[in-house]
């Protein structure tokens, strides 16, 4: 008697790990049989908060991503913390403030980067499939977006 029990078990333990296995296989190819579009190109926003940076560091940081060889939508906004010296934000604002893909932000006073970087996800974030932050002095390849 427990020995028919046992097999009984045995069995239906066995027809349950078939299915699972059966039903998981089934649910990955249907998965590879959706359909992606291969010319979607998601949008993307660079954030640059800026304190107190160089001019020319500022000036490669956004020419470096005003220069993206990048085939969707791509735009930046520069965010100054409240810079003391605010040559660099101005310079930036004299050379590039024409072009329609930076968006320039000022605070009256230094709030720090995370306040910075929050100003710019309140006003954008929703409007982009990618948001990417990098320090205000650094220089992306031509590639990198």
């Amino acid at each position: 008697m427990l020995e028919d029990i046992i097999l009984w078990y045995g069995l239906i333990a066995l027809m349950h790990i078939f299915n699972q296995i059966n039903f998981g296989h089934m649910e990955y190819l249907r998965s590879r049989r959706e359909h992606f579009d291969e010319n979607f190109v998601p949008s993307v926003l660079v954030v640059i908060p800026s304190f107190n940076e160089g001019l020319k560091e500022l000036d490669e940081c956004v020419s470096s991503i005003l220069n993206q060889r990048y085939n969707g939508k791509l735009n930046a906004v520069l965010v100054d913390d409240g810079s003391l010296d605010k040559t660099a934000f101005q310079f930036i604002k004299r050379k590039h403030g024409s072009d329609k893909r930076l968006f320039l932000e000022e605070f009256g006073r230094n709030k720090g980067k995370r306040h910075a970087h929050k100003h710019a996800f309140d006003l954008f974030d929703k409007k982009y499939e990618i948001v990417v932050t990098i320090d205000s002095d650094t220089r992306l390849l031509h590639d990198a977006i």
